[in-house]
């Protein structure tokens, strides 16, 4: 019985150790189409997803570069990471693909149905984006 016990502890601390966790949280959007947050999860280069009903934490997707601001624009995520803004397809996580924007230290983000807009945090100041795939 105490093999088993301590088997079991041991398994669970495992399972414990693969489980994802927050590591410099950065944004947050919540993703009604599927009932969950997206966190821009910077110091561990990734995007979290946190399920609503369940509370698990997963990855949604990679995200080199420190993801910082993110927006979801109908089926798209977009991530302010480094001086570019990464695409990802809402429903997978697919890399769709990376908008350059010459900037330093993209920060903050959103959009007005048309462009999107990004704030350089080293310069300081606003950039808009030309392109925004899926906001026309």
């Amino acid at each position: 019985m105490k093999k088993l016990l301590f088997s079991t502890l041991l398994s669970m601390c495992m399972l414990a150790s693969f489980a994802q966790s927050y590591n410099s949280p950065e944004s947050i959007e919540f993703d009604y189409a599927n009932n969950r947050w997206l966190i821009a999860n910077n110091s561990g280069n990734n995007i979290l997803a946190r399920n609503s009903a369940t509370g698990a934490v997963t990855v949604f997707a990679p995200c080199s570069g420190g993801p910082h601001g993110i927006e979801i624009v109908n089926d798209t995520l977009y991530v302010n990471a480094g001086g570019s803004i990464k695409l990802f397809n809402l429903n997978n996580g697919a890399a769709i693909a990376t908008i350059a924007m010459g900037a330093t230290f993209l920060n903050g983000l959103t959009h007005d149905n048309t462009y999107l807009y990004s704030t350089d945090f080293s310069a300081k100041k606003n950039i808009p984006s030309k392109h925004c795939y899926t906001c026309i």
